[in-house]
């Protein structure tokens, strides 16, 4: 009797250890705690791709070597030339001036994105300094900014800020401002300005850069988890854009570099990453998709020609069905709203968990939601604040005596990484997007020693 009792007990510790056993974690759990489809085992980091040969050329100047730039948009070279003799007007500023006259030439007023810049974030910090705006609004049109440009001119005030529609068509506007009247112009993006502008700086976003943060979370939030590598397609507005190409370009920068330090065989630099990153981008646009073994099998990228929510949501569902074993779906914008979590939903799995959601842009209410309730992984910042208050302190400073004659042409804004570890500090319900980082525009000198 006392054998039997000893073998049921026995059987059972079997049975039980068995389910155990074929329960437990095998190490690739994504984040949501499904199973990936396709992966099994222990988990070993892959073999790197290693750099290609660049002729002896540091790989921060070899990106900038390159004809093709619209991948890298915001990466330019570590060390920038003077513009100290570029005249802008600055000598013409009366410091103690105290009701001091921005004309802000609006590209549009259309947007979320441009209201936020101008009603509810420059406008707010000028009254703070007691500054006085006046807003044009040109809706998109160039013809209608020029036209508000010359009326600008034929006026009398302190500083122009000019949100170009097309800033190199409006070159010879700011020249006259600066020469004719003595204003001082200050750009903000999208597009970068050349040295020779005579402006004081061009404040824009580097998209690269959101992409890039938006990688190196997204390795080490998935590290372990895919040990054959994550299986990724993307939406993106269009190809020949330059936030288009240069979001999902970044993510690969991004990915790579974090993966590599975690293997314990780091790139030197992120530039080291930045190189094969856009030689695979090169593949990816060429050939429709690449594959960097055992690290990211890069399905396909789908192009919206659209901006708006409605237009992505049937190529989100495109992506998705094609490649119904996708691990991680990329937006290149919060333009593109909800339509990937929707989508993700309507083919019965669950954004988060079944398939992880990264956005490359902006940090939008909805977005910043998203990441909150965990649909999406991950959002790379591009708030309009810095383009707003940004560069009405940019007008403080130079009020207060700051000298500012040597700003590079292009001053590209702070980015980071939007997800659930930081979301309660930067975002909060009532807010239109994700809170703007500390930042005080370089000079063209601190810009050099920080690169060295």
């Amino acid at each position: 009797m006392k054998m039997r009792k000893f073998i049921v007990i026995a059987l059972a510790l079997v049975l039980t250890l068995g389910l155990l056993a074929g329960c437990g974690s095998t190490g690739n759990t994504p984040a949501g705690g499904s199973q990936p489809a396709g992966n099994s085992g222990e988990f070993k980091p892959a073999a790197l791709p290693t750099m290609p040969d660049l002729g002896g050329m540091d790989p921060n100047a070899w990106l900038i070597s390159q004809q093709d730039q619209i991948p890298l948009a915001g990466v330019i070279s570590n060390h920038i030339d003077s513009r100290a003799d570029v005249y802008k007007a600055l000598d013409k500023v009366y410091t103690s001036k105290k009701d001091v006259k921005i004309a802000w030439l609006a590209a549009s007023q259309g947007t979320i994105f441009f209201t936020t810049m101008v009603q509810d974030s420059a406008i707010p910090k000028a009254k703070e300094y007691g500054y006085d705006i006046t807003v044009f609004d040109a809706n998109f049109d160039l013809t209608t900014q020029q036209e508000q440009f010359e009326n600008v001119l034929v006026q009398d005030y302190d500083f122009i800020v000019c949100n170009a529609v097309d800033m190199h068509a409006e070159v010879e506007l700011y020249r006259r401002a600066v020469e004719e009247k003595g204003v001082p112009v200050i750009v903000c993006g999208p597009t970068s300005a050349k040295a020779e502008y005579p402006i004081v700086t061009t404040v824009l976003s580097g998209s690269w850069a959101t992409g890039y943060e938006d990688g190196y979370y997204t390795a080490e939030a998935l590290w372990g988890k895919y040990p054959n590598g994550i299986k990724m397609g993307a939406v993106i507005n269009q190809f020949g854009d330059s936030d288009s190409e240069s979001r999902p370009n970044g993510f690969l920068a991004g990915y790579l570099m974090k993966y590599a330090e975690l293997a314990g065989t780091p790139y030197k630099s992120k530039w080291e990453a930045a190189v094969i990153a856009y030689n695979y981008w090169h593949e990816i646009r060429d050939k429709g998709s690449c594959n960097i073994p055992g690290i990211i099998d890069f399905k396909q990228v789908i192009t919206v020609n659209n901006i708006a929510t409605s237009a992505a949501a049937p190529k989100c569902a495109e992506l998705l069905t094609g490649h119904p074993d996708l691990d991680v779906a990329m937006c290149e914008t919060d333009s593109f709203g909800l339509a990937m979590v929707t989508e993700v939903v309507q083919t019965g799995k669950k954004p988060g968990k079944d398939i992880v959601i990264v956005y490359g842009s902006d940090g939008t209410a909805d977005l910043c939601r998203a990441v909150k309730n965990g649909d999406v992984l991950c959002i790379g910042t591009n708030v309009p604040y810095y383009c707003g208050a940004g560069i009405v302190n940019i007008i403080h400073d130079i009020m207060s005596g700051k000298d500012y004659n040597d700003l590079p042409a292009n001053s590209y804004t702070p980015t980071y990484c939007v997800n659930a570890e930081n979301i309660d500090k930067v975002w909060k319900e009532g807010q239109p997007y994700a809170d703007m980082s500390d930042w005080e525009v370089l000079t063209v000198e601190q810009y050099n020693e920080a690169n060295k």
